[in-house]
């Protein structure tokens, strides 16, 4: 395996000076740098999984290559998949199959819905415009709306067969940490780099436009990760590692409030009290209110200007009327016209991407291609029964999330893990209100990281339920009583 490793390393080097040679070395280092990493996949399929965790939310950057045809990250999920395949029937390895609600809930209402949309997508060029008909062409469609989403599903899976096999899938959240405290950096780069007041941040909802997301999607990526990190910080017991946690749970929850998304500080919210009904310690509630107060008083004007914007006298009117209110600038609007469109098929939908071919986008009164509603969304492109079919899986999910906390089986690190995720998950939820897709997007990256650590634990939640109350319960962060003493038949005190 080394002379193979080394000889494939030396035929990287000669074709990588060929490019150089004839293209550039741009060219070249687009070409084949992502090939470096395959030598090692093709040994451990879990390092492709590694690097995918670090790189998927640069997925729709421009600082990554996105060449049409070659995309670092679907040539990386590819490799790895490949990788797993071979792997996995050399070794003759159980594999972690997705729960059976995920595939029978989720994929399959999907991919119906990619296929009722087709009759709809010549109507849908027709609404956008000439500058984006081209994807609402056949096969552009099918692999933007349909094949590419499934990339993160597929990510998903490999992350839970990784975990299983690994002797500290505890590992694997430095991995989790990383991958948001580098999106976080960029934030702080890029403000600096233009010279951004926190006036500019909080009128410009566009800013984030150079590092590929719009400020709410940010927002909601690195809040999904932060939960986590909240939760986990106080079970490390290495003291300087929870202390880089613990900085880094600062890095991005100060990305969070940068974005300026009042979605995000909401679901940042419901995290933050989920987590202080978790631990349930009287000291810890009264420092968290504490330290409320003193930040409502030190905050920058702009930032309490952005929480109470559109809060004055006659907003909830205004908000039925105009598509421009500062209370939800528009949104209330916008789903007073979208919702007639759920008559014309109310129990499966009008297919992925619906509200490109509603008449208010048809009559150009509404411009973009999502309702800014989670739920409505799924009404519009999967009907009532895709939406009882999905908020099902929503439900399996967070019922699987508060299972695994409480576990007795898991490590009480993995507890809190999985307590964080769910509390990101109920916040992701909560401001599906206002934004959020059902169908995986690049922000969605610790939502999936999640999903694939709980596919990999759920087989142990069968066992819990037919156990019932023979196993011990975990008390707030994984702190279970001790086991009885035989002989006095009482707790050691």
């Amino acid at each position: 395996m080394k002379w193979l490793l080394l000889l494939g390393l030396a035929f990287v080097g000669v074709l990588t000076g060929v490019a150089a040679a004839l293209f550039g070395g741009p060219t070249a280092l687009v070409l084949f740098a992502p090939v470096l990493p395959m030598l090692f996949i093709v040994r451990d399929y879990r390092v492709g999984v590694a690097c995918l965790i670090v790189l998927l939310p640069w997925s729709a950057s421009p600082l990554l290559p996105q060449t049409s045809g070659f995309n670092v990250n679907n040539y990386l999920i590819a490799a790895t998949l490949v990788a797993f395949v071979f792997q996995t029937m050399m070794r003759r390895r159980e594999l972690v199959k997705p729960p059976t609600y995920f595939v029978a809930l989720y994929l399959v209402p999907i991919t119906f819905g990619i296929l009722i949309a087709w009759p709809y997508l010549a109507q849908g060029a027709r609404n956008v415009g000439l500058v984006d008909a081209p994807f609402y062409e056949p096969f552009s469609f099918l692999k933007s709306r349909y094949l590419k989403p499934l990339g993160f599903v597929i990510f998903a899976w490999l992350l839970a067969n990784a975990v299983k096999t690994s002797k500290k899938p505890e590992r694997w959240l430095a991995l989790m940490v990383a991958g948001a405290v580098l999106p976080s950096i960029a934030v702080f780069v890029l403000i600096g780099v233009y010279g951004l007041t926190l006036s500019n941040l909080q009128a410009q909802r566009s800013f984030m436009g150079p590092l590929g997301y719009h400020a709410n999607e940010m927002g909601l990526m690195l809040m999904s990760a932060a939960g986590p990190m909240l939760f986990i910080v106080g079970g490390i017991r290495n003291v300087l590692v929870r202390a880089l946690c613990a900085v880094s749970l600062a890095v991005v929850a100060t990305a969070v409030v940068l974005s300026f998304s009042r979605g995000a500080f909401l679901a940042l919210l419901v995290v933050v009290l989920l987590y202080l009904l978790r631990t349930r310690r009287v000291a810890v509630m009264l420092v968290a209110v504490v330290l409320a107060v003193i930040g409502l008083i030190v905050a920058p004007e702009a930032v309490r200007e952005r929480v109470t914007t559109g809060m004055q006298s006659g907003a909830v009117a205004q908000a039925a009327e105009r598509l421009d209110d500062p209370l939800t600038a528009g949104r209330v609007a916008v789903w007073q016209l979208l919702l007639p469109e759920v008559a014309k098929s109310p129990l499966w939908g009008r297919g992925l991407g619906s509200t490109s071919w509603s008449d208010a986008v048809g009559s150009g009164i509404y411009v973009a291609n999502h309702p800014h509603n989670l739920y409505l969304e799924i009404l519009l492109d999967l009907g009532l029964l895709g939406l009882m079919a999905i908020l099902y899986v929503y439900y399996r999910h967070l019922r699987g999330f508060w299972q695994l906390s409480h576990h007795a089986e898991v490590s009480p690190l993995m507890q809190r893990f999985f307590a964080g995720a769910g509390a990101s998950f109920a916040g992701v939820l909560v401001m599906g209100m206002t934004n959020g897709h059902f169908m995986p997007f690049p922000e969605q990256t610790f939502v999936w990281f999640s999903l694939g650590l709980l596919f990999a634990h759920l087989h142990l939640v069968p066992r819990a339920q037919a156990a019932g109350a023979g196993q011990p319960r975990r008390r707030g962060f994984g702190m279970r009583p001790a086991p009885l003493d035989r002989a006095t038949g009482r707790r050691p005190t």
